[in-house]
């Protein structure tokens, strides 16, 4: 159980140069990696998720302190709300964003 299991692919230029899978995919019913194996990546999205805001923000194509109302209308955040919502607390976690969309889920389905 200590050893590596998932997936590895190197790749330079869009040119795979090398792929491979080992272990488990399920080790309780012993399924193997493949290569189409879907991994749940669970927090490590945030890590490239701030790379990436921290590249955009560098070629000047947004802020840290852009509202979320740039991105996105109301259909998916109300106004009122993402007036109120900058990129840089999005990536602090101290957006509100949970609380509020729970409270609107809660309203919804009562």
């Amino acid at each position: 159980a200590d050893e590596f299991s998932g997936a590895v692919l190197i790749a330079k230029h869009g040119q795979v140069l090398f792929e491979s899978v080992c272990g488990e995919a399920s080790q309780r019913y012993h399924v193997p990696n493949k290569l189409d194996t879907k991994f749940n990546i669970a927090s490590v999205g945030k890590m490239f998720t701030a790379v990436a805001i921290a590249q955009l923000v560098q070629a000047g194509r947004l802020s840290y302190d852009d509202t979320l109302d740039k991105f996105l209308d109301a259909s998916w955040l109300p106004v009122a709300v993402s007036k109120r919502i900058t990129v840089s607390q999005l990536l602090n976690h101290t957006s509100g964003l949970p609380e509020f969309l729970s409270r609107a889920k809660a309203r919804h389905s009562s």
